[in-house]
């Protein structure tokens, strides 16, 4: 790595099985990092280049993690600079943070389960009505807590898209953007396009994974419903996508903050175990349609929900507006701002900074 500029190194991994948001938000973190002239390094599997093609485009350093040392720390001894790591990782927790004392000086954690310990001076959650309690008995008593959508990290189209997005939800359509992760394993998406292929709508954008194994059977049901279906393999203008749409079905996960970003009213389906929480919360809030879990989805199901919607432009408006309220796109400069000043020692470091 070239002398210029403090060391962030960020421990991820994306696969198949796991996804690739927790390499995505890190890479969003990261973009931010390097505006103000930080060096990222990202020490993580083999497969992560292939579920999140754009870590390799980013041109940030990486290194494969080594098996016999997954926390990573013994690989980057050699490296001298390192301010900050970053975990972002369900298999990792406080011993494995604990032997990056002696390499960095701030050990941040990025998480959204609260299910076990962490050895680390910032802790991030952007989970909507994450609270302090949920992990006061789980983290340093001096940690820094960042909880809630505030500090969401959305890469920068989102929240430069906002504005217009939001302009234009004042005007029903029936444009839809179908969207259930990188890889959905599950073939929630098939499911999907089978609930569409009966309802009337204008155009569906269909986002899917390079890595996605259903990929060509996709590609031929959505010929099948019709020349409106759109696939798009691992688009790099979802934030445009996203704001041309009408209403989103997609996956609760981390890409729920980023419709909220945009006013987009969406229907979302748990694809994973760790998403349940956040579907829930967002549809109590009033900002999502819920459908449970994608285990035992049914088409019916979908297309009764989307149906419903897309006939009734007064409740879709009630949706915009409640995402919305959500999340503004601004929290990876959030987070990278605590970063720096709890680096700096500064008065913005405080304790807890809780934003919802």
């Amino acid at each position: 790595m070239a002398d210029a500029g403090p060391i962030a190194v960020f421990r991820t991994d994306a696969s198949a099985a796991i996804g690739g948001g927790h390499v995505s938000r890190c890479l969003t973190l990261a973009t931010e990092l390097g505006k103000r002239n930080w060096r990222c390094l990202f020490v993580t599997n083999r497969d992560a280049t292939d579920v999140v093609p754009a870590l390799r485009r980013s041109g940030v350093a990486i290194r494969n993690v080594d098996p016999a040392d997954l926390s990573g720390a013994s690989g980057c001894r050699d490296l001298t600079g390192i301010v900050a790591v970053v975990f972002d990782h369900y298999g990792l927790a406080a011993d494995d943070e604990a032997a990056w004392r002696s390499v960095a000086g701030v050990v941040v954690a990025i998480d959204d389960l609260a299910d076990r310990r962490h050895d680390v001076d910032i802790l991030l959650d952007q989970t909507f009505g994450r609270e302090p309690v949920d992990y006061r008995a789980r983290v340093p008593g001096a940690c820094r807590m960042l909880l809630g959508p505030g500090y969401a990290l959305l890469r920068g189209e989102f929240a430069q898209a906002r504005e217009t997005s939001l302009a234009r939800r004042q005007v029903p359509g029936r444009r839809l953007l179908i969207t259930l992760g990188a890889t959905d394993t599950e073939g929630v998406t098939m499911t999907i396009l089978d609930a569409i292929a009966e309802l009337r709508f204008d155009v569906a954008d269909v986002l899917v994974g390079a890595a996605n194994p259903h990929r060509e059977r996709l590609r031929e049901r959505a010929a099948n419903v019709g020349p409106h279906v759109r696939i798009h393999v691992d688009a790099d203008n979802v934030a445009a996508l996203m704001a041309a749409a009408d209403l989103a079905i997609g996956a609760a996960g981390s890409t729920s903050y980023e419709r909220c970003c945009l006013g987009l009213p969406s229907v979302v389906v748990v694809t994973a175990a760790n998403q349940a929480l956040n579907s829930e919360r967002l549809a109590r809030h009033g900002a999502v349609v819920a459908l449970g879990p994608a285990h035992g989805l049914t088409a019916p199901a979908v297309r009764h929900a989307v149906e419903g919607l897309l006939d009734d432009a007064g409740r879709m408006y009630q949706l915009s507006q409640a995402a919305a309220a959500v999340c503004d796109g601004h929290g990876a400069a959030r987070v990278a701002d605590r970063l720096e000043a709890v680096i700096a020692g500064g008065a913005a470091g405080t304790r807890m900074a809780v934003q919802s």
